[in-house]
């Protein structure tokens, strides 16, 4: 039915966040109760427990959207029940169950363990001892050996490689700033006159007189045009008119 269906992820959810949170083994985990759990006024709680195999007392914090996971299938249970009511076997065939419905194969219930010390080795600023108190870890090689992968993405090489990008970018930013402006733009100065769109073009007088008349009555007299010399003055004087029309009025 529906509701076995939800209170079954419920408690998966429950499960995995808490063993996330708390960094907690599978048999530490079966011993929750809710007594142990002390609220905090911004919906986080701390949960206090002992870790059997270092045989030292620790307290974990536990995220807000972990207590609410937590208040969604405690349904009136007193505070010496079982956290989760299940055995350690069944923790750990619930944690693979949901892992696989997720697509992840491989995953096994101390996977909720590594997976948090991963997390934190990513994260910036948290060390190795920070880590290491987190776990309940005594040997710094565990915890180097489960976070290899992470530390190396923040190891010499890794810092050496973001600093050269960094000087890189830096550069770059100098050169921008530091380079000359560019020249502004020179104006077009071809013969092509500019098509004006408003205005009247202002009348200009040609400098030799109207357009296809000779300069002299004496040219005219003399009978030049007749014998075609007086052609070339009047293609002159248009090809003048025309180029005077073209300049752009102050």
């Amino acid at each position: 039915p529906p509701a076995t269906a939800k209170a079954r992820a419920e408690l998966d959810i429950a499960i995995i966040r808490t063993m996330r949170d708390t960094l907690a083994r599978v048999s530490e985990a079966a011993a929750f109760t809710w007594g142990q759990i002390e609220r905090r006024p911004d919906g986080s709680a701390t949960i206090a427990f002992r870790r059997p195999k270092t045989d030292a007392d620790t307290t974990a914090y536990l995220a807000p959207a972990t207590v609410a996971a937590l208040d969604a299938i405690r349904r009136g249970a007193a505070d010496n029940e079982s956290l989760f009511g299940l055995s350690t076997n069944r923790i750990k065939s619930r944690i693979t169950a949901a892992a696989k419905a997720a697509g992840l194969d491989g995953v096994s219930s101390h996977g909720c363990r590594i997976g948090m010390a991963q997390d934190l080795a990513r994260s910036e600023g948290i060390e190795m001892a920070a880590i290491m108190q987190a776990g309940g870890w005594r040997s710094e090689s565990t915890v180097a050996k489960y976070t290899a992968r992470e530390n190396a993405a923040r190891g010499a090489v890794a810092r050496f490689y973001e600093q050269e990008a960094s000087s890189s970018r830096r550069s770059a930013r100098y050169r921008d700033v530091t380079a000359p402006a560019k020249p502004p733009a020179r104006r077009p100065t071809g013969r092509t006159c500019p098509r004006r769109t408003t205005g009247t073009p202002r009348p200009r007088t040609p400098p030799h007189g109207t357009p296809g008349r000779p300069r002299s009555r004496k040219r005219f007299r003399s009978g030049h045009i007749a014998r075609g010399k007086g052609r070339s003055t009047g293609r002159r004087s248009a090809r003048l008119a025309r180029r005077s029309a073209c300049r752009i009025p102050d």
